[in-house]
């Protein structure tokens, strides 16, 4: 009898155990994912680094591509907030090498979302209390150990880097070559998504297009790349705080 009795206890343990454990499980069913897709354009077509690119009367050829995004987050109908990533690297200079990565695109990954409807915001550039510190302070494996994305001068990590080649007498040589690096606490921009986001237990995808062509645009006439071609003077912040408003509003939801 004492046999039984243990086996009838262990039975009902084993049973509720299994009810816990599906309990979990169906908890979990309330959760989703976000794939955020970045996808460099140029006039609205696929961007491809060192293709000969419209620009007025002449022709660019971008070489380089690259920014920071941070506080990436979404918010609730309630205001509560969700941090998915406090910092990353979108690196286009890296990827669009040819027509198909270019329309791949680079691509995030966010899982265990709770399901509902959220905004969705993200800034460029590095937020003043990472910005406060040098590469070194970073691991090896951090986005922001990169020597290459700080500069003295400014006492800032650089937030983007735009540069190419431009066909100054129409001959085909592009021998003038522009730099446009975005930096400093003022340049940081923030925007938010013009449309909520809705996290399903399906899988949610955003596709951001970033259209290079608008970063150029000084009101409604395209930057004199031939008059200013580069930002070497840490003071002369007029070009970059340009691209740094433009690259904020340029973002579209596909």
């Amino acid at each position: 009898m004492d046999v039984l009795i243990k086996e009838i206890m262990l039975m009902r343990k084993i049973i509720a155990l299994v009810g816990v454990m599906a309990l979990f499980a169906s908890c979990g069913d309330d959760n989703g994912s976000l794939d955020i897709v970045f996808k460099a354009t140029y006039d609205n077509n696929p961007l491809i680094l060192f293709d000969d690119l419209d620009y007025g009367d002449n022709k660019i050829r971008i070489t380089q591509s690259d920014f920071y995004i941070s506080d990436i987050t979404l918010t609730d109908e309630d205001g509560s907030a969700i941090l998915l990533k406090d910092i990353d690297f979108v690196d286009f200079t890296n990827t669009n090498t040819d027509l198909g990565s270019a329309e791949s695109g680079i691509r995030f990954s966010y899982s265990d979302i709770p399901e509902g409807t959220y905004d969705m915001r993200f800034s460029v550039g590095v937020p003043q209390d990472l910005n406060s510190q040098k590469p070194e302070d970073f691991s090896s494996s951090h986005v922001l150990n990169k020597q290459g994305y700080f500069w003295d001068a400014w006492d800032s990590f650089i937030f983007q880097k735009i540069q190419g080649k431009y066909d100054v007498d129409q001959s085909g040589n592009f021998d003038l070559g522009f730099i446009f690096h975005t930096g400093t606490d003022n340049l940081y921009r923030t925007l938010l998504l013009p449309q909520p986001i809705v996290i399903t237990s399906d899988p949610t995808e955003v596709v951001l297009t970033l259209d290079h062509k608008n970063l150029f645009l000084d009101g409604n006439q395209l930057f004199d790349i031939e008059a200013n071609p580069a930002n070497h003077d840490p003071d002369n912040v007029g070009p970059i705080q340009m691209i740094a408003d433009n690259l904020a509003s340029s973002f579209l939801v596909q």
